[in-house]
C-alpha cells in the first residue's frame, strides 16, 4: 500500500518525527541495517546518512550552502517535503520477517521494491515549473533528494513493516537553478502503489513463497486469517472507532480515524526486544514461521504482457479518445501479474495499433475515426437551434469582461455545439456555474470530457451527469 501526504512547515515535531522513532543501535549488523535510514536520489548527499544532515535537507538547505527551493515570502506556510509511505500489504509478511525463524530476505525484497518504484518517481515525475516567455511551463529534471526511513511497528505494538520515503521539496533544473518540485503529476499518478505490490509479489515468489491476492494487495499462503487478525490490533482499533462515530468505512474516514486515535509508539524497546515479544505472541497462536520452497514459485496469472495490453487498449479506447502509459498500467496492474512494468512498456513501444497523440499520450485509428464522425456531426449542427437565452447578460456578475463575453456567446448562439477554451485557472468552472443561473430551470445539462478524470472533476463540481467525448459517437 502507498499513501502520499504533504509535509508542511506546521508539522508537529518537525523533522524529529522521522529521526527519532525506531532508530535503534544494535550490534547485530542485520538488525542495524533494518533500522538505519538511507538516502535516495540523484540529488541526495554523497556522505553517509545523519539526522543532522536530514534536518537541514528537510528545511531546504543543501550541503553546498544553497537552497533547494525559493524562500516563502512573509508568514506563508512552506511545503517542506512529501511523505510516500510504502506499507507491506497484509500482515503475514511482517509476521514472517519478525517472527520465529524470521526471513530477512523478505525485508530486503520490500526495500528493493520501494527503491525500484522511487526510481520510477525520479525518472517520470521529477520536474519543476519555470517561467518562459511569460508562461509557466513544466520541465523534467530527472533528479530528486529523498530519505528512506524504515519502521517496523504499528502504534498498537504489532509488527508492521513500512518505509517512509521523505521526498524533499526541491530539484535541480537544467539551467542550474534549484526550484520546488512540481507535485501535481505525482499526486495524480494513482499507479505507484500497484507497481509496488506487483514488484513485491514477484520478489516474494522468487524467494519460494506462495502468495494469495487480497483486496489490499497480497498475503502469504499458509498464514491463517485468525493468526493475521491477532496481529492487526491497530486495524481493529480504527474499525471500532469508525463504528463508534457512526462513520462509513471510506478511505477519507479511515485516514481521519487514524489521526484521531494515534498514540505514541514505544521507542524504549530495541528491535531485538520487540522481535522476542512478537515471537512469544506468535507462538501463542501457533505461528512458528514459514518454510519457503527451495525454488521460485510460478505466478498463477500467466496472461502475457501483449494479451493484457490488447485488453487495456480495447477497454480504454472504448471510453476515451486518448490515454497514456499510466492509464494502461492502471488497467493491467489492477491485479497481480507475472511481470512488472518493464515488459509491458516494451510491448507498448512496438504495438501496431497505438498511434502517438500528444504529450506522451496514445490513440488508435478507431478513436481517430470516431472523432472524425463527431466533428462531422458537430458541423451539421451549425446555425440550427434556438438560443438557450437570447437575452443573457452578465454585466452585473463577478465575471470579468472576457468571461462575460464567452458566457454571453454560449447562451445566445444558434449553433448546436460550441467550444469554450481557456487556460487552467482562468475561471471556466466559475463562469459556467454563473451562466447556468440564466438558463430555464427545465434545461438538461450533461458534461462531456476527453478523459474520465476530467469528466468526474467537472460533473462533481456542477452536480451534473457526465460522460466522455467517445460516448457522443
Amino acid at each position: 500500500m502507498l499513501d502520499i501526504t504533504t509535509i508542511n512547515s506546521n508539522i508537529k515535531d518537525g523533522a524529529r518525527y522521522y529521526t527519532k522513532e525506531e532508530s535503534y543501535y544494535s550490534q547485530d549488523e542485520e538488525v542495524q541495517e533494518m533500522t538505519e535510514s538511507e538516502w535516495f536520489g540523484n540529488m541526495s548527499p554523497d556522505q553517509p546518512y545523519s539526522a543532522e544532515r536530514f534536518t537541514k535537507m528537510f528545511y531546504g538547505d543543501l550541503s553546498n550552502c544553497q537552497r533547494m527551493r525559493g524562500a516563502v515570502m512573509g508568514k506563508g506556510k512552506e511545503r517542506l517535503a512529501y511523505d510516500l509511505t510504502f506499507t507491506i500489504p497484509g500482515k503475514s509478511l511482517s509476521m514472517a520477517i519478525h517472527g520465529p525463524n524470521g526471513d530477512k530476505r523478505l525485508w530486503k525484497a520490500h526495500v528493493e521494491a520501494v527503491k525500484e518504484v522511487m526510481a520510477i518517481v525520479e525518472d517520470r515525475y521529477a520536474g519543476a515549473r519555470v517561467q518562459t516567455n511569460r508562461e509557466r511551463q513544466a520541465i523534467k529534471t530527472g533528479n530528486i533528494a529523498a530519505t528512506l526511513v524504515h519502521h517496523h511497528e504499528s502504534r498498537a505494538g504489532d509488527p508492521h513493516v513500512h518505509t517512509h520515503v521523505v521526498l524533499f521539496n526541491g530539484t535541480l533544473c537544467p539551467d542550474g537553478e534549484y526550484r520546488a518540485l512540481w507535485y501535481e503529476p505525482l499526486r495524480n499518478s494513482g499507479v505507484l502503489g500497484d507497481l509496488y505490490h506487483q514488484k513485491l509479489a514477484l520478489k516474494v515468489q522468487e524467494l519460494g513463497y506462495e502468495i494469495r491476492e487480497t483486496d489490499t494487495g497480497l498475503d502469504l499462503a499458509g498464514v491463517t486469517d485468525e493468526q493475521i487478525e491477532a496481529f492487526s490490533k491497530r486495524s481493529t482499533e480504527i474499525e471500532d472507532y469508525l463504528k463508534e462515530k457512526g462513520w462509513s468505512n471510506t478511505p477519507e474516514n479511515r485516514q481521519k480515524a487514524v489521526f484521531e486515535t494515534r498514540i505514541a509508539k514505544n521507542i524504549t524497546e530495541s528491535l531485538e526486544q520487540k522481535q522476542e515479544r512478537w515471537g512469544r505472541e506468535m507462538e501463542s497462536v501457533n505461528f512458528n514461521g514459514l518454510i519457503p520452497a527451495d525454488h521460485p514459485i510460478t505466478p498463477k496469472n500467466q496472461e502475457t504482457p501483449r494479451e493484457l495490453l490488447d485488453a487495456a487498449i480495447g477497454h480504454l479506447s472504448e471510453r476515451q479518445s486518448s490515454f497514456d502509459y499510466e492509464d494502461i498500467e492502471r488497467f493491467v496492474f489492477s491485479h497481480l501479474r507475472s511481470f512488472d512494468e518493464g515488459p509491458l512498456h516494451e510491448e507498448i513501444d512496438k504495438h501496431p495499433h497505438l498511434l502517438t497523440a500528444w504529450d506522451g499520450r496514445f490513440t488508435t485509428q478507431t478513436a481517430v475515426d470516431r472523432d472524425i464522425r463527431i466533428i462531422e456531426n458537430w458541423m451539421k449542427g451549425n446555425d440550427t437551434v434556438a438560443p438557450l437565452n437570447s437575452n443573457a447578460n452578465f454585466s452585473s456578475t463577478i465575471l470579468n469582461s472576457g468571461q462575460a463575453e464567452a458566457m454571453r456567446r454560449l447562451l445566445t448562439s444558434t449553433d448546436q455545439f460550441q467550444i469554450l477554451k481557456g487556460l487552467a485557472g482562468t475561471g471556466k468552472t466559475t463562469a459556467m456555474a454563473i451562466a447556468r443561473e440564466q438558463l430555464p430551470p427545465e434545461t438538461v445539462i450533461k458534461v462531456f470530457a476527453a478523459t474520465h478524470n476530467a469528466k468526474h472533476a467537472i460533473a462533481d463540481k456542477f452536480e451534473m451527469e457526465g460522460a466522455t467525448i467517445a460516448e457522443l459517437a
